[in-house]
């Protein structure tokens, strides 16, 4: 098990979430209220030091995601690893997310 932080800096086109460590049940309250706090804005998740995702932290990022549409803002995927994009693809994330490698490709 791998502690969860993050930090937010900003780009020109907004906010960037840098995470670390596993987004799991623990990591979920935190991450929540980050992406809360910039619904309308288009926040840029990077996950470049993300060791785990489970199934909670998708479900916040697939709330938060609904939400940030909703109140005009997005949310974009990049640092994404090859073992995470299996994961959003099997979940369906990667039907209508933004996912990017570290390339900063699109996937």
């Amino acid at each position: 098990m791998t502690d969860f932080a993050f930090r937010v800096t900003e780009n020109s086109d907004g906010p960037v979430v840098l995470l670390k460590g596993d987004l799991d049940l623990n990591a979920v309250p935190q991450l929540a209220q980050c992406l809360g706090d910039h619904t309308s804005e288009s926040v840029t998740l990077d996950l470049s030091d993300v060791t785990l995702i489970d199934t909670t932290a998708i479900g916040v990022l697939v709330g938060a995601y609904n939400q940030a549409i909703a109140d005009g803002g997005s949310i974009n995927l990049h640092g994404v690893q090859s073992a995470q994009m299996i994961v959003f693809g099997l979940a369906g994330v990667a039907n209508y997310m933004d996912l990017y490698g570290d390339d900063a490709a699109p996937l």
